[in-house]
Formats: structure tokens, sequence, C-alpha cells
């Protein structure tokens, strides 16, 4: 049964009328505000404490996996950084080679338009030279 305050205040006027008020008042200021049922028991609190200790154990464990991963991201973050090194490096590394390569097509560039130039003058003064000697063959034989 659900002891409510309407029980516990007919309770409290039985009492009064057996005992006297001072009696009944310090009688009902033993009994607990609520049913016994809502009382925490020892095995209630031995059994929090334990969850308690459970979650500091936990605790202890995450501040301890937080510190290993602060120490990676500082790793990470030097790698990072050697990375970016690097990285400029190798872009130091292909300008170079860019203007290497740049200078040397220009190089062969103008080789090959040197030698296509003597090629065709070559053959515009053969053509010209034919040109004359079939004008002049034609006017001695005409």
């Amino acid at each position: 049964m659900a002891i409510d305050e309407r029980n516990r205040h007919a309770l409290y006027l039985r009492l009064e009328s057996v005992l006297g008020a001072d009696e009944a008042g310090t009688l009902m200021e033993h009994l607990p505000p609520v049913g016994w049922s809502d009382m925490a028991t020892r095995g209630d609190v031995a059994m929090v404490r334990s969850d308690v200790d459970g979650v500091r154990t936990d605790m202890a464990i995450l501040k301890r996996d937080l510190e290993v991963v602060k120490s990676d991201v500082g790793v990470l973050k030097v790698d990072v950084a050697e990375l970016k090194s690097d990285v400029a490096g190798i872009r130091v590394e292909m300008g170079a080679l860019d203007r290497s390569l740049t200078g040397l097509f220009r190089i062969e560039l103008a080789q090959a338009l040197i030698s296509q130039t003597r090629t065709m003058v070559v053959t515009i003064i053969t053509l010209f030279v034919t040109g004359v000697s079939l004008a002049y063959a034609s006017a001695q034989l005409g």
C-alpha cells in the first residue's frame, strides 16, 4: 500500500489522540517522508559507489587516450610541416627543370629552323640556276 500525505495525516491525528501532540510529532518525525520502498539501501549506495568508481576508471582511460591523441597530433603536425617543405623543394626543382627544358626546346627549334632555312636556300638557288640554264639553252637553240 502506497503511503500518501492523507494517510500520514490520518496517522498523526490518531497518534495525537492516543499519545498527545508532542509525542505524536516526535514519532512522525522518525518516519521516512516517503514509503520504505523508495528509501535507498546500503546495497543501492554500494551499487552507485561501484558505478561512480567505474566512471572514474573510464575517465582516467579517456584522459590517457586523449594524451596519446594529443601526442599523435603533434607528430602529425611535424609530418605535415616536413611534407610542406618537401613539396616546396619539389616545386623549386620542377621550376628549374621547366626552365631547362624550355631552353633545350628553344635551342632545338633554332637548330631546326637554321637547317630548314639552309635547305630552302640551297633548293631555291638550285632552282634559279636550273631556270637560268634552261632559259639560256632555250635562247641558244631557238
